[in-house]
């Protein structure tokens, strides 16, 4: 039988990781990279494995990647501390890995957004590939990160199961940290927005996915998430705006 490695990063993840550890104590190895987390995720982590690698934030795709190393076995899953695995997904996976013909799997991500599942709009769309062989894929990204692999990509019918916006509160916590990762990475980029390119995309952005990816059907919380998704939207370009017009105010400045 081909066995399987299980990755997961934390960062105070204390509320979430019980949960998580439980989900996938079926596999053969957890491996868990911990950026430094100061409260009890790694004392709850112990629980289920003594696989336990702390060291230094150094973005998503590399602190994956170094887990992804430290795996033991030939097949990986790589999930959060706020997703779950199902017993239907773990017989799936376990089948799937004893395969030859697949380097990787796309998985679908199911998301609970405020106490409700959510079935329209972008978020019942998300499969990505989170089962692959160590030997055949890496991940790649700053944000949204993903694994690139050269090999041929299977799908899973059973989703994981997502937990992370568990409160509006968080999810603006949320947005607000991976809105200022990406205008960074933009303006390193050189790119420029203009203020009306902003609000044109955030409105396209809302009509998507209230609209055509029919979020009304979700009631107050599709209403709720497609609002959240356009001020992404505009969040993430104003601070790109904003960044861009204090970088020229100060070469001005300087006469250059």
């Amino acid at each position: 039988m081909t066995k399987l490695s299980v990755v997961v990063i934390t960062k105070n993840e204390q509320e979430n990781i019980e949960e998580c550890l439980e989900s996938v104590c079926w596999a053969d190895e957890i491996i868990v990279v911990d950026a430094y987390s100061n409260d009890n995720t790694c004392k709850i982590a112990r629980k289920y494995t003594d696989k336990i690698y702390q060291r230094a934030w150094s973005g998503y795709s590399d602190q994956k990647n170094y887990g992804s190393e430290l795996a033991t076995y030939p097949w990986i899953l790589s999930i959060d501390a706020d997703e779950r695995v199902t017993e239907a997904l773990r017989q799936e996976i376990v089948a799937a890995i004893q395969r030859e013909d697949f380097a990787a799997y796309r998985i679908y991500i199911r998301d609970c957004m405020f106490g409700k599942w959510i079935e329209h709009g972008s978020w019942p769309r998300q499969c990505h590939i989170r089962l692959y062989r160590k030997d055949q894929a890496q991940w790649s990204g700053e944000i949204h990160e993903g694994v690139v692999t050269t090999g041929k990509v299977g799908v899973l019918q059973h989703p994981i199961l997502h937990y992370s916006h568990t409160s509006i509160s968080k999810f603006i916590h949320k947005l607000n940290i991976y809105t200022d990762l990406e205008a960074e990475m933009e303006f390193r980029q050189g790119k420029r927005k203009s203020l009306l390119g902003v609000v044109i995309a955030s409105l396209r952005s809302f009509l998507g996915q209230y609209i055509w990816l029919r979020g009304f059907a979700d009631g107050p919380h599709g209403f709720i998430l497609a609002t959240l998704k356009a001020f992404y939207r505009f969040s993430e370009g104003i601070k790109l705006w904003e960044m861009r017009y204090k970088h020229d105010k100060g070469q001005a400045e300087r006469g250059q």
